[in-house]
């Protein structure tokens, strides 16, 4: 039976979960990633071969003892525990009461080493900017007209001198062969949270030009293979800001 201060510290972390999602609703209404918290592990899975939470959680090795790390649209988490276990100091952002309860759920006795944080990227108050920034198909969830706002608060999110991490379905590749195989490999899980989600439909994505015109140097590029023996069709953009800050 838990004791008396641990089921306090449970409803105080619940309540810092919730006190923020009326202005979630009013920032963005229409996605709704709710609807499959309870599914989206499984669904990555089957779709990657487990390929996706390898990509988040090899991430970790980039961080330093004692970085400040903001995961954006942080999920179910699954990245949490090893971030945890590099030294790290992570805040788990998400605008999904119900993806944040299982990230939490996730954490166990270490949730209480974890910044919770239900909210907006664009109304989330950093006390300072970030070490690392990791937007693990985060980005995905924007427009074409939205990813430039989106790109933006990251790096403005991210320390001078410090690094964002983007971990996505991995650019266009030239190939044009490669390039409509690597196509029809992204659009059904476009058009399965099309109409799960109502996540906005969209061509594959390139981040490098997005951020390399907001002065961030692209200092790495890790593909990961589907299923861990096919096409390096996911990926690890890393990114640079430099210590100025400047563009």
């Amino acid at each position: 039976m838990p004791s008396p201060r641990r089921a306090a510290s449970s409803r105080t972390k619940t309540a810092d979960l919730v006190r923020n999602v009326a202005a979630v609703e009013r920032v963005d209404s229409r996605v709704d990633y709710g609807r499959v918290a309870s599914v989206y592990d499984l669904l990555s899975w089957i779709y990657t071969g487990g390929q996706i939470a390898r990509l988040k959680q090899s991430q970790t090795a980039r961080f330093a003892p004692g970085a400040r790390v903001l995961y954006a649209g942080v999920g179910t988490g699954e990245e949490l525990l090893s971030a945890l276990a590099a030294g790290a100091h992570p805040t788990a952002l998400d605008a999904s009461p119900a993806m944040l309860e299982r990230a939490e759920g996730r954490l166990g006795a270490r949730a209480r080493e974890v910044r919770l944080c239900c909210d907006d990227v664009f109304a989330h108050a950093a006390p300072e900017p970030y070490d690392v920034v990791v937007a693990n198909f985060f980005l995905n969830v924007f427009s074409e007209s939205e990813l430039p706002r989106a790109a933006r608060r990251l790096t403005e999110l991210v320390r001078p001198g410090g690094s964002l991490l983007v971990g996505d379905f991995a650019p266009p590749v030239a190939s044009r062969l490669e390039r409509a195989l690597q196509r029809a490999y992204y659009w059904p899980p476009l058009a399965l949270f099309r109409l799960l989600t109502k996540n906005p439909w969209h061509p594959l994505y390139d981040y490098r030009p997005e951020f390399a015109r907001l002065g961030l140097e692209l200092v790495g590029h890790e593909r990961v293979r589907i299923f861990g023996i096919g096409p390096g069709w996911l990926s690890t953009l890393s990114f640079a800001k430099g210590s100025d800050g400047e563009r």
